[in-house]
């Protein structure tokens, strides 16, 4: 791997100095501010300032060859800090987010290659979206080799992936110490993912993802599902199915997830009311293997809300890691302008299994794991500029101890220029 990036580093340096070749710079700038909430249960509770800049650097050496450079810092400052934060600010490093090399439409149109440092994203995030969650949405990349297989009909990607738990295939500027964590171990996958248009209004994405793991004891995961969604004049409906196979040391045991949203457009003005449900397996705490589902790449993405991400740290040792659920969703979005959308959304949440083997005050004996709000205001300035104000208010259920956690917030406000 490390000779691979070498190559990639020639040849964003070297070629260009030999060929004539075209530049396009970006650069994007967040600012966002965090309060967050969690009651009694303060381990959580946070009230800062998160400042996020990137500059990237496309290089188009000719139709066919091209590369890509962005470079990530994001600095905290902590008005009030979480209670494992000891620094009222703090520096995060200089980091390559994304370094890699494209070949495009080799063979006639047949194969295009991706190698290097890059964003992945399939499925509407379900399982493929974050390949470094340790460090939250301080970055989100893969170190991957892609290569797309590409007919009239369908288009099949393989993908390779080696994950590390600190950062080992490029250097870090200004490392801290200790250093940012970017995963909870080390880990790699092999993924394949199909896609195709059934029909005008058909369209689905098939896939298989080989995952190991090596945190405390190896686990490997083999996992079989698809992506589908319908598309009319008058509705969407989409979802996915999937089933997992886990297998830590001489224990196995089987997972499944699943999911289903129908989206239905202009019911009163230029407006979209979607209804949902969500199942995630939990683990059945009467046998050996681990029959919760493991989300594998699909991290503090998949379902938007930072409070339920949060919640699952105490549950799994991991933000985001979206197991043992049923969920109910209804959401409604309004565009009051072309500038303007509002939206809100609510949730009813449930466990499918008890967790009284995971040693926390803040777990109760029921499996109703409360109900949740979201509200969000979103404004365009201009092409380049987008600001946000956005809240979740959470009210537990019975699956958490009430004297611990009977309600919680989250507020977030934020803009982002992109240019």
């Amino acid at each position: 791997m490390k000779k691979i990036l070498f190559s990639l580093l020639l040849c964003l340096f070297v070629v260009p100095i030999i060929n004539a070749v075209t530049f396009s710079p970006d650069f994007n700038f967040r600012l966002r501010h965090v309060i967050q909430d969690l009651q009694d249960y303060d381990v959580f509770n946070a009230n800062y300032i998160r400042i996020r800049t990137s500059l990237g650097l496309n290089t188009q050496f000719n139709e066919t060859f091209s590369s890509y450079l962005k470079l990530l810092n994001e600095n905290r400052v902590y008005f009030y800090n979480v209670k494992s934060k000891s620094d009222d600010y703090d520096i995060n490093e200089f980091i390559f987010e994304n370094l890699y090399f494209d070949a495009q439409n080799l063979f006639n149109n047949l194969l295009s290659i991706r190698i290097g440092r890059q964003n992945l994203n399939y499925g509407e995030n379900f399982l493929v979206s974050d390949g470094t969650p340790g460090d939250g949405s301080r970055t989100v990349y893969f170190n991957a080799a892609k290569f797309s297989f590409k007919t009239d009909l369908f288009t099949v990607d393989l993908i390779g992936h080696l994950g590390t738990e600190y950062d080992q295939y490029l250097p870090v500027f200004n490392q801290t110490d200790p250093k940012t964590r970017l995963n909870w171990q080390d880990e790699k996958s092999i993924m394949v993912f199909g896609k195709s248009d059934l029909s005008q209004k058909v369209y689905i994405e098939p896939y298989y993802i080989f995952k190991s793991e090596n945190k405390n004891i190896y686990e490997q995961m083999n996992t079989f599902g698809s992506y589908i969604k319908y598309n009319n004049d008058t509705f969407v409906v989409r979802g996915q199915l999937a089933t997992q196979v886990r297998e830590k040391q001489s224990h196995s045991a089987n997972a499944f997830a699943g999911y289903t949203f129908i989206d239905k457009p202009k019911i009163l003005f230029n407006d979209k009311m979607t209804l949902g449900y969500i199942y995630l397996s939990g683990d059945k705490q009467n046998t050996s293997g681990n029959e919760g589902w493991n989300n594998l790449f699909g991290r503090g993405m998949f379902i938007n809300s930072d409070l339920l991400g949060t919640l699952y740290i105490p549950e799994t040792g991991d933000f985001g890691y979206w197991t043992n659920l049923q969920m109910y969703n209804m959401e409604y979005k309004l565009d009051l302008s072309s500038k303007i959308c509002v939206s809100a959304s609510y949730n009813l949440l449930y466990a499918n299994e008890n967790v009284s083997n995971v040693t926390s005050t803040i777990f109760g004996t029921g499996k109703n794991r409360g109900n949740l709000t979201l509200l969000g205001l979103f404004y365009q300035v201009n092409k380049n500029i987008r600001a946000l104000i956005y809240g979740e208010y959470f009210i537990a259920g019975d699956f958490y101890n009430t004297n611990q956690l009977d309600h919680a917030t989250f507020v977030k406000t934020e803009i982002t220029m992109k240019f």
